[in-house]
């Protein structure tokens, strides 16, 4: 294993673009699984809720999970719309690759 994880480090720290786009994939999948282990969870301790309506620490939980949830998705339109304005202000003096662009990706 040592020296698979040693090739796999001298690879790709030589070419360091790969490494950004790697961190970044790990990172994207983290995140989906993570928000994945959120919903199941939410829903959950909702099934839970209906089996025992009057259960306080239930209803604590699931707000929690809601709360989780909904910072969780304000954090990705965050990183969208940043996104968003990147793209916009990169291609501003160039109105027909910027509308090329809008339109591939919807």
């Amino acid at each position: 294993v040592h020296g698979y994880l040693s090739f796999f480090l001298s690879f790709f720290f030589s070419t360091p673009g790969k490494l950004k786009i790697i961190i970044t994939t790990t990172t994207t999948e983290e995140r989906k699984k993570q928000q994945i282990v959120r919903q199941e969870k939410w829903e959950n301790l909702e099934a839970k809720l209906e089996k025992n309506q009057c259960n306080e620490s239930i209803k604590r939980e699931l707000n929690l999970a809601k709360h989780e949830i909904s910072l969780n998705s304000q954090e990705e339109m965050a990183r969208k719309l940043k996104l968003v304005k990147q793209n916009f202000f990169k291609n501003v003096n160039k109105p027909g690759r910027w509308l090329s662009y809008q339109l591939k990706k919807e």
